[in-house]
């Protein structure tokens, strides 16, 4: 790939593996047959792409875990860094504690198994934030069901409490 005679733009000498397994991926996808340059420039960009994701995914795992390490100092900014991919996600700060309190679980439960030291991993940091979120989610649930209540109760809404009570019975 590095020939001057392919004239291909931006080879990254360390990734060699991963074109090569891209290379095969796409050869076979194609019937076996020989790659165009622009088939191999494609490639080489499909890498390259993959390899910035990968790096911007580890800086951000790292300063999770750097902010958890240092007393959750920056917590909820390293969250909301662009390699973790949690743009979608709701991040707020009153939900902070319990970002906190998930992830040092996760962490001491880690550092028991794993030995001390080791760090959250990725799939950790996104499986904690899930899980913060599904609880937040729950719970906003229940407290506008509370709300309903409270409402149908001020105004002597018997069937209104009936129905908040019946529909809600699950929480």
């Amino acid at each position: 790939l590095s020939s001057p005679n392919l004239a291909l733009q931006d080879i990254d000498r360390g990734a060699g593996v991963r074109y090569c397994q891209q290379l095969r991926a796409r050869m076979r996808s194609h019937g076996g047959r020989v790659l165009t340059h622009g088939e191999l420039q494609l490639t080489v960009d499909s890498v390259n792409q993959d390899l910035d994701k990968d790096l911007g995914r580890l800086e951000a795992v790292e300063t999770v875990n750097t902010a958890l390490v240092s007393g959750n100092v920056g917590l909820l900014d390293a969250l909301k860094h662009p390699g973790l991919g949690l743009t979608t996600v709701k991040i707020a700060k009153q939900d902070e504690v319990r970002f906190v309190e998930e992830l040092q679980m996760r962490l001491a439960n880690k550092s028991v198994v794993e030995g001390e030291g080791v760090g959250l991993w990725y799939e950790d940091i996104l499986a904690g934030v899930q899980d913060v979120v599904e609880d937040v989610g729950e719970v906003e649930t229940f407290v506008g069901v509370l709300r309903g209540v409270n409402s149908a109760v001020a105004a002597g809404d018997m069937i209104g409490v009936y129905n908040y009570l019946s529909n809600n019975s699950d929480r």
